[in-house]
């Protein structure tokens, strides 16, 4: 155990000395600069920010949540409907986003289908040129 200490010192004072501690201000130098964002628009499906309509959504029903508690019984009934018309607009706009990456996936699976159904298609050519690049000429017949 006391080698391993004794070592250690001496290691850590030699990395340390051949590789010197890299501040945050040089980290930022060796990054590549921020690229521009993509022309294409990235699917739904594959993009984990929320949509606008959404974020706004739920910061309308975060203002609205403290005033269900508080105030007088006219302003919590008030702010009771403003929260019901909030929180389905809120649904809304989730839903909404669910159905745009229902029809995007079921347009990956409809070309998906279409090239399966050529592949099928084209099964037996398949096999025949590989079998004849292999060498196995089809002389069977």
């Amino acid at each position: 155990m006391n080698l391993c200490r004794g070592i250690f010192i001496p290691v850590a004072v030699i990395f340390t000395s051949i590789f010197p501690p890299v501040l945050a201000a040089d980290l930022n130098d060796l990054l590549p600069p921020a690229a521009a964002p993509a022309a294409a628009k990235i699917p739904l499906a594959e993009s984990k920010e929320k949509p606008d309509r959404v974020r706004a959504a739920e910061e309308k029903v975060r203002g609205i949540a403290p005033r269900l508690s508080q105030g007088s019984e006219l302003e919590k009934a008030a702010a009771r409907t403003e929260a019901r018309k909030a929180l389905g607009e809120l649904f809304d706009a989730k839903l909404a986003i669910q159905e745009e990456e229902l029809a995007l996936h079921e347009k990956k699976a409809a070309e998906l289908k279409v090239k399966i159904a050529r592949k099928k298609a084209g099964r037996e050519k398949a096999v025949d040129e590989r079998l004849a690049k292999m060498g196995g000429e089809d002389d069977w017949e």
